[in-house]
């Protein structure tokens, strides 16, 4: 896919007239998918698409428009010049944009991942192995993600990954269920049979009865996957130039040093170690790794171009939302075979769902426990629970309330398909929490 893009924009910017500026964004997959049912595979199929994004400017006025390419070199062309000579009808209707952002100067780079990863044959063969006798359900996603830029200035840019997302549950009777996922660039069986052995001790602990806790603080340790969930939402403005500049980031007092969180906590944005692109959709570079938070203090915050101009900062090549892509929270010294030990008695949480800001600027947190959450006592996983709802500040569990980290991290990927794969990811660790509120 990387030569055919090179030759056909280079034939295509050369048709350029005086006086305008073209880019072009390509962005595709090649992706095998596998659904689950009862431990047999139900659909499988392959999904082959790429999309381009032109971006024509021409005197402080711009327009964009996308085309699905059909890999056929004279058709594609064809087509683009159709819709080349559109947008240059359309650009003389438009006013002058005195805010366009215009880049500047010719920054080319390229990032290439190629997992190590067996045959979709052999991977689903795998799955259906360990999960004999159980009703497993889930998708396994795999497969090479790429996206490229092209200007007529001549800069030339190109990222592609290949890699797995196998998003799994393996039911118990009625909504019982334990819930993991086993995501990454090299695929090791032996990984997922631990997991899903762990995942069978869990099953079998969900056929006692549920036991239904009072609403209050309780001792916590809560699961990579659910650290995920509290980062993700966290990202909803969380290291955004202008929701911190607007004074709308639910972290807006940690970048204007009101709070601060444990020292324990360092996040970056990881471009090398995730799937996301070191360039955005409009060639301007990232940043291989960026520090957002370090050891509990704010350190930088994405700004996309527009910001850059907007607040006179420096830009961080970030997109027009500005949320991380590719998060890295660095782990602790808590080993995984520790975890209930140190939990002593309380509440380990393996899912939290349907997260939402409950006070956004004290950044507050509420959500609900899902899935195999167990009561904990002495040590030892008792019973499971029924549904509970927490509401917390995040500066609190991430604060002063954080106790511990584990050494071990996992990749939690984006399970999101529309139009294509995410290329969201988050590298993370498990945390251990002195005090998290429930209030139902």
């Amino acid at each position: 896919m990387r030569a055919y893009f090179e030759t056909i924009t280079k034939k295509i910017h050369a048709t350029l007239m005086a006086k305008e500026y073209l880019s072009l964004y390509v962005s595709g997959e090649d992706s095998d998918f596998c659904r689950f049912n009862h431990n047999k595979i139900r659909q499988i199929g392959n999904v082959k698409q790429n999309y381009v994004t032109l971006h024509l400017t021409s005197e402080q006025k711009a327009i964009e428009a996308t085309l699905t390419l059909s890999m056929d070199g004279a058709d594609d062309f064809a087509r683009m010049q159709s819709l080349i000579k559109s947008m240059r009808h359309e650009l003389t209707l438009l006013p002058i944009d005195p805010h366009l952002i215009v880049k500047e100067g010719i920054y080319s780079q390229e990032k290439v991942h190629h997992g190590n990863m067996p045959s979709t044959e052999d991977m689903t063969a795998t799955i259906m192995q360990l999960g004999e006798g159980r009703d497993l359900v889930g998708i396994l996603a795999k497969g090479s993600m790429y996206c490229g830029f092209s200007d007529s200035l001549g800069q030339f840019n190109w990222s592609e990954t290949s890699n797995f997302n196998f998003d799994y549950s393996l039911y118990s009777h009625k909504d019982k269920a334990v819930k993991d996922i086993y995501a990454g660039f090299d695929w090791d069986a032996k990984t997922l049979e631990k997991k899903i052995s762990q995942n069978k001790i869990q099953l079998e602990l969900l056929k006692i009865t549920t036991i239904k806790l009072p609403p209050k603080t309780y001792r916590v340790f809560l699961s990579p996957r659910s650290v995920a969930e509290i980062l993700s939402i966290l990202s909803w403005g969380g290291f955004s130039a202008r929701a911190i500049h607007g004074h709308q980031s639910p972290l807006h007092k940690l970048f204007n040093a009101e709070q601060k969180l444990n020292p324990l906590v360092s996040i970056e944005e990881n471009i090398d170690h995730g799937l996301a692109a070191p360039f955005n959709p409009h060639g301007f570079i990232k940043p291989r790794s960026l520090s957002l938070i370090e050891k509990g203090a704010p350190a930088h915050y994405l700004v996309s171009p527009r910001s850059a101009k907007e607040f006179g900062e420096e830009g961080t090549g970030a997109h027009n939302d500005e949320m991380p892509e590719s998060l890295d929270m660095a782990g602790g010294d808590l080993e995984h075979h520790d975890i209930l030990k140190n939990l002593d008695s309380g509440i380990y949480i393996s899912n939290l769902n349907y997260l939402n800001f409950s006070d956004r600027l004290s950044g507050k947190v509420t959500g609900l426990t899902r899935f195999a959450t167990f009561f904990v006592e002495n040590g030892q996983l008792k019973a499971p629970i029924d549904v509970l709802r927490f509401d917390d500040s995040m500066f609190a569990a991430l604060g002063e309330n954080l106790l511990a980290l584990t050494r071990e991290r996992e990749f939690i990927f984006s399970e999101m398909t529309y139009f294509e794969r995410s290329r969201q990811s988050a590298h993370v660790p498990g945390a251990l929490i002195k005090e998290l509120t429930f209030t139902l």
